[in-house]
């Protein structure tokens, strides 16, 4: 249940960290934003409203050029939205991402391309239709996640 792809399919950099007290109305501004840069993406306001933004990468996401919005690696004017980050941990099926680690607050951090990308499991759940059990685990009731890494528990 890794995100990071997402992130990564939609605006082919990263997500975002920080404090999730930001705009309301952000998913579908950068959405519009990331539309207008002639970039597809399926579900992209429940994509961003899952990820953690504090008020200050939004208003840099929003600002940004199109061209920075899908540099890899990321440009100087984004790197304090996207700590870098180093992890070992092999997750099958999820591109990039080398550590996902549980909150213990209802979020999930993920190390992806070596940038740290943090959402919260409701949005996670939300963007597959489904609900948070309440469990940010690498296992919920003896099943293992099909990541290989801590993740969000949804039904």
């Amino acid at each position: 249940m890794m995100r990071a792809p997402w992130i990564v399919a939609v605006m082919l950099v990263a997500a975002c960290s920080s404090s999730s007290s930001g705009s309301s109305s952000f998913p579908s501004q950068i959405c519009s934003k990331i539309t207008a840069c002639n970039v597809a993406v399926t579900n992209c306001e429940a994509v961003f409203s899952a990820v953690v933004l504090s008020s200050d990468c939004q208003q840099q996401m929003l600002g940004a050029s199109c061209s920075d919005l899908t540099t890899t690696p990321l440009p100087a004017s984004l790197e304090p939205c996207f700590p870098s980050c180093t992890g070992t941990m092999s997750c099958t099926g999820a591109a990039g991402v080398t550590m996902s680690t549980c909150n213990g607050d209802g979020t999930v951090t993920e190390c992806s391309n070596g940038n740290s990308y943090v959402y919260t499991c409701s949005g996670v759940c939300s963007t597959e239709s489904k609900t948070y059990t309440g469990t940010c685990a690498l296992t919920d009731q003896g099943v293992t996640s099909p990541s290989g890494c801590p993740s969000c528990w949804c039904q």
